[in-house]
């Protein structure tokens, strides 16, 4: 103590301005290692976001292009099954008039084409004989063609147990187009081999589905046979084809098809164009062929090398403002975490917009193919010749049914959709509360009945007249009733509507109580969102978009109202909703307070 005095008297200066000046020069100091310090630690932040986003959206792009060769299998095996049903009905109607003595060249012939015409993407549907000749729909100009050397006519040839089999993609003999051929075996009324019965597609029918998929600039698809021959493929843009200058470009696919694995994403440790692209495969299991979704990295990361440029250039910022103000130090930590902070909610964004894309076209796939299915089926069912009266009305009862089903996920679609756009208005017209209940029990009473269940009208009701959109009250009522019905096995389903006085107004209070399965706690909170369901695992028991409770929430708020449900598992489910009553138009009453 006494030299430092001695040293501030030394220097002509007070020993409180010593102190002063001593410990400012200190406090800097500090500063400035400190400043240091946030640099470096700034810089060690940033460089750990650049690559944990780049994994996040190494993961996305991952993910995108699974799903998009998930799209092409799904496209492509439906196909290839419907065309498999076609050739089912063919080798049938083959049988049938083998049965009945001989075949008739004439009617069979007539009969492949007009099934032909219903599938405009064959290239033919033919029959051979036991020898391999197209022998009914021939197109060859008079001088039989033979198939007896193909791939596909020898081994159903030698296979007596086999069903069908998908060949190798080859020119037509008959149209020199290249086409890939589905083939079903034949046989005689001793069992014999009797020939083939197969159509064949346009390869570049198969190839156009690619066109109609976003896969990026410099994004490619592949399409392979059972042994790994190119078939055909498509590019986004015009850009080198990584399989040119590669001795075996598909070695790694081979290695992981001979392993068992029928689905994967990898990337290709050869990259002979200088452009790396991530693949992902499918193995089809209806036909043995292998689809390829290919994303280009310099596309996928492009935000990434965006998002890097201005963290870089953030840190260079902020280096520069610490060196010359210190001061606003404090100020540019908290903007660098606000900015932070949106970049993480905005990825947070994304990845929940594409989790929800993925989540959205894996039901709405599962939800329309399956009355799509019902569609065609049945529809196909319809040509077969000399069907029975009965079976007529069965096939279309079917067919009317499914198409209702179909119309319902449209119309659920449709209504989400202008809730989501503030384009849906209502519409209020005079109405009875309890005759609403009643048509209700009218209209799903039947089904109820084929569950053996107890639909019910609760007491007296309302049946004084109010003004409401009673279509769409009739919509939620709907969806209510049938989702109470399709998770209730056994008991009752009960419909009840009550005229209340709340600290609200005057109210009308629906409700439709079941003895179903129940709710748990932790998904109620989830049960009115978009895409929403009870049971969202791939092994759901019950189908649906998850789109129904979501718009019955939004109605409901149009009509400035409420719903909610009280429920426990195995104890059954009580969905209700509030709705002003009004007992007169309430549109005309606000006409009149503007005048």
């Amino acid at each position: 103590m006494g030299k430092e005095k001695s040293s501030c008297q030394a220097e002509g200066i007070g020993w409180g301005a010593c102190v002063k000046a001593r410990v400012k020069a200190h406090i800097l100091l500090i500063l400035r290692f400190a400043t240091i310090a946030a640099n470096l630690f700034v810089f060690a932040f940033v460089s750990h976001s650049i690559y944990e986003s780049r994994v996040s959206i190494e993961k996305n792009a991952r993910t995108e292009t699974e799903n998009l060769a998930t799209i092409l299998d799904y496209s492509l095996s439906e196909k290839i099954r419907r065309l498999d049903f076609v050739l089912q009905t063919a080798a049938r109607e083959f049988e049938r008039q083998s049965m009945h003595g001989s075949v008739q060249p004439e009617v069979l012939t007539a009969y492949l084409r007009a099934s032909q015409q219903s599938q405009t993407e064959l290239d033919g549907l033919r029959i051979t004989d036991d020898q391999g000749l197209i022998t009914y729909n021939r197109n060859d100009g008079g001088s039989k063609i033979s198939l007896a050397d193909r791939d596909y006519f020898i081994y159903l040839r030698d296979h007596p147990n086999a069903d069908n089999y998908v060949g190798k993609a080859v020119k037509s003999r008959v149209t020199g187009r290249l086409v890939l051929p589905v083939a079903r075996r034949l046989q005689d009324t001793q069992g014999n081999f009797a020939g083939i019965v197969y159509a064949t597609i346009w390869v570049d029918e198969l190839a156009r589905q690619f066109r109609g998929i976003n896969i990026g600039e410099d994004g490619a698809f592949y399409l392979l046979d059972d042994s790994f021959n190119l078939i055909a493929r498509y590019f986004q843009s015009d850009s080198p084809d990584l399989l040119e200058d590669q001795a075996d470009p598909f070695q790694e696919l081979r290695d992981a098809v001979a392993s068992g694995i029928q689905a994967s994403t990898y990337t290709p440790d050869n990259a002979a164009s200088g452009i790396v692209r991530i693949h992902s495969y499918r193995k089809l299991p209806v036909s043995g062929l292998i689809v390829i979704a290919a994303k280009a990295e310099k596309t996928y990361l492009q935000p990434w090398y965006h998002l890097s440029v201005r963290y870089l250039g953030f840190c260079l910022l902020f280096l520069v403002i610490s060196v010359l103000a210190m001061r606003s130090i404090d100020q540019d930590i908290r903007e660098r975490k606000k900015s932070e902070e949106a970049l993480r909610q905005a990825m947070e964004a994304a990845e929940a917009a594409n989790q929800a894309k993925s989540r959205f076209l894996a039901i709405m796939s599962h939800e329309l193919r399956t009355p799509l299915n019902g569609v065609l089926g049945m529809a196909q069912m319809l040509m077969f010749p000399n069907i029975e009266e009965s079976e007529r009305i069965e096939y279309a009862t079917t067919i009317t049914e499914s198409g209702q089903r179909l119309l319902g996920l449209l119309n659920d679609i449709l209504d989400h959709a202008k809730i989501e756009a503030e384009k849906l208005a209502l519409t209020y017209e005079e109405f009875v509360p309890n005759d609403l209940l009643v048509e209700m029990r009218g209209l799903f009473g039947e089904a109820a009945r084929q569950k053996d269940l107890v639909l019910s009208v609760e007491g007296e009701g309302v049946s004084s007249s109010y003004w409401a959109d009673s279509n769409r009250l009739r919509q939620i009522l709907s969806n209510l009733v049938n989702n109470a019905l399709k998770f209730t096995d056994q008991g009752f389903v009960t419909l009840s509507v009550r005229s209340l006085r709340t600290h609200e107004g005057h109210v009308l209070r629906f409700a439709v109580r079941d003895s179903g399965i129940g709710i748990s706690t932790e998904k109620q909170s989830a049960l009115f969102e978009p895409f929403s369901q009870v049971d969202d695992s791939s092994t759901r028991r019950f189908s649906g978009t998850g789109l129904g409770l979501s718009i019955c929430m939004k109605l409901i708020q149009l009509m400035n109202g409420k719903i909610g449900l009280a429920s426990q598992p195995g104890q059954g489910a009580t969905f209700w909703f509030e709705i002003p009553a009004h007992a007169k138009n309430p549109t005309e009453s606000l006409m009149g307070d503007q005048s």
